[in-house]
C-alpha cells in the first residue's frame, strides 16, 4: 500500500472513498475530500476536489475495509 498523497481531480461528482473501477488491480482509497477551486496555468480557475489519495492492491483493500467493518461494528473478524 502506497503513502498518502495530496490529489486535484475534476470529477463532476464528489469521488467515492474506495474507487475499485478505474483499475483492474488497483483500489484508490481517498480521504478528506472536499470542494475546492484552483486557477491554472492561464489563471483560469477550475472547480474539482481536493483530496488524500492512496493506492493499494485488491487483496489490501479487502483487508483494510474488512478491518474497518470489524472495528465500526466492534466484533473480531
Amino acid at each position: 500500500m502506497k503513502e498518502w498523497r495530496e490529489v486535484f481531480g475534476t470529477e463532476a461528482e464528489q469521488p467515492e472513498e474506495f474507487d475499485t473501477t478505474a483499475s483492474p488491480t488497483t483500489v484508490y482509497q481517498r480521504r478528506n475530500i472536499k470542494k475546492a477551486t484552483k486557477e491554472d496555468a492561464d489563471g483560469k480557475k477550475i472547480t474539482g476536489w481536493q483530496r488524500e489519495e492512496r493506492e493499494m492492491s485488491r487483496e489490501e483493500q479487502i483487508d483494510t475495509h474488512a478491518g474497518g467493518c470489524c472495528i465500526q461494528h466492534n466484533r473480531n473478524c
